[in-house]
């Protein structure tokens, strides 16, 4: 009879045990997941493909000096150290192509090359925001120097110092990762180049 009436008080008291754990679980509030923040625009390391078109005044010569045209591209890795400051390096490659009476001091004419390695280092002194207040739109001010070494050989008699300098505008896109703007820069080779000018249009990507 005891045993009855035990498993009996443990039937009626085991749905109210249950409403009970339930009410406590309905009561607990849900918690959402942490949201994932997005960048709205990389930065870090990156890597840059620019290219374009170019003018030399006058690279050293034995006659026939003068104006010429020719082509360049550049690769560029760097790191954004902030939104407006990054440091780099560069790989130019240029391409001149002479006026026809253009004989350097080795007595050789033609066409000319130069691959230069340097340092490149950039700083936005202006911004200007879209509808959501984030900045993509910048102006800066650049400058760098590299190493250049002159082809064919023995057209010019060793390398050249480069340094270039100017203004560019570049375009953070909202695929994030990409930007796109156009350089103009100043250009000068110490020794063989003489100065000139480029216009580059380029292509960012961050990682």
């Amino acid at each position: 009879m005891r045993n009855l009436l035990v498993c009996l008080c443990a039937a009626l008291l085991l749905p109210v045990s249950a409403r009970a754990q339930f009410d406590s679980e309905a009561a607990a509030p849900l918690e959402d997941k942490p949201a994932v923040q997005i960048n709205e625009i990389e930065r870090g390391l990156y890597i840059g493909l620019s290219a374009g078109g170019m003018l030399l005044f006058g690279p050293e010569a034995k006659a026939g000096s003068g104006l010429s045209t020719g082509q360049h591209m550049a690769i560029s890795i760097g790191y954004d150290l902030s939104e407006r400051l990054s440091l780099g390096l560069m790989v130019l490659g240029t391409h001149v192509n002479t006026p026809a009476a253009f004989i350097t001091e080795s007595n050789m004419g033609g066409d000319f090359s130069a691959q230069t390695i340097g340092a490149l280092a950039r700083v936005a002194v202006l911004s200007r925001p879209d509808e959501n207040g984030i900045n993509r739109l910048f102006v800066d001010l650049h400058a760098g120097a590299g190493l250049g070494l002159m082809g064919p050989k023995n057209f010019y008699p060793g390398s050249d110092i480069v340094l270039l300098g100017g203004a560019g505008v570049e375009w953070f896109t909202r695929l994030r990762h990409f930007s796109v703007g156009i350089d103009a820069d100043f250009l000068f080779g110490i020794s063989n180049m003489g100065p000139g000018l480029m216009l580059s249009p380029k292509l960012h990507y961050s990682f």
